[in-house]
């Protein structure tokens, strides 16, 4: 007991995990030293032995402990950000620990049925946020389009102003792009106001050869009422034969002219969401006075 009458970290923790009939304590390397003295602790009161594990720290890239002054170290800090339960799980569950195989995603009973102390490594693990971006990416692209929504609305750019309807298949069409719901925002921007031609993009739009597709392409698209993704591939045909000019060189100026990148999602699909009239600004913009 203290000096001030409330007992020591020690004993308080003895007392508490065996009237709470803890059965395993599992926790950092760090405790190893003071594992002894909880185990005299258990002995002199005659009360059963849990089973006492301890595993390696988990550490930053530049292999120091990770703590909180370094990055996010809560579990709320990465559902805040983004990351599915089982994404966050599964990557977890591999830092230190191996089943023995090359399998890298597990379910959450794949897991309870795989798992063994046994099994766990003694050195500290390195960890790797690209990696989980990386797992976590793979568990949301399993999600339905339904589920995808619900996660995905309450990351929407607060000045976001499309319709629900229209957001719901934006989303389902940039899911390759997303490994946390964080990511939501950056690729939204080929569908707003704040489109623009990216820097490594430029290259593709300032030779004489766009010129002749921008000009075929807005002649063509410009004739029709409503634009939609088989519309759209039938004036990319007809551009390529007035033109001549095929392959990555149309395909690719025509992508950028749209959405202001060099790769993306499916551009058919982009265009139909995007429309007749935003699709004719954007290449119109673009065209030599």
């Amino acid at each position: 007991m203290k000096s001030d009458g409330f007992p020591t970290y020690h004993l308080a923790n003895v007392v508490d995990d065996h009237f709470m009939k803890i059965s395993h304590i599992i926790r950092g390397e760090e405790w190893l030293l003071s594992t002894p003295k909880h185990i005299l602790l258990y002995e002199s009161f005659g009360w059963k032995l849990p089973i006492f594990a301890h595993l390696s720290l988990l550490l930053n890239s530049d292999r120091s402990k990770l703590s909180k002054r370094q990055g996010d170290v809560a579990v709320e800090d990465y559902k805040e950000k983004g990351y599915l339960p089982e994404g966050l799980i599964n990557f977890l569950a591999l830092l230190g620990w191996n089943p023995g195989n090359e399998q890298e995603i597990f379910s959450i009973q794949e897991l309870v049925d795989q798992f063994s102390l046994e099994k766990v490594g003694k050195s500290g693990s390195i960890f790797n946020v690209e990696k989980l971006d990386w797992m976590n990416g793979l568990y949301i692209r399993e999600l339905d389009i339904d589920e995808l929504w619900n996660e995905s609305k309450k990351y929407l750019p607060k000045n976001w102003k499309r319709c629900d309807e229209d957001t719901k298949k934006i989303i389902w069409l940039i899911r390759e792009k997303i490994n946390k719901f964080t990511d939501i925002p950056e690729h939204l921007t080929i569908f707003t106001e704040d489109y623009k031609i990216s820097d490594d993009a430029s290259e593709f739009i300032n030779n004489e050869d766009s010129q002749k597709i921008f000009h075929s392409f807005y002649t063509h698209l410009k004739n029709i009422e409503n634009l939609d993704s088989n519309i759209f591939m039938t004036i990319i045909k007809t551009v390529q034969k007035e033109t001549g000019i095929k392959g990555k060189n149309l395909w690719m100026t025509i992508r950028i002219a749209i959405t202001g990148e060099l790769h993306g999602p499916q551009i058919n699909t982009v265009a139909e969401i995007l429309g007749k009239e935003i699709c004719l600004k954007r290449v119109t913009a673009l065209i030599d006075k």
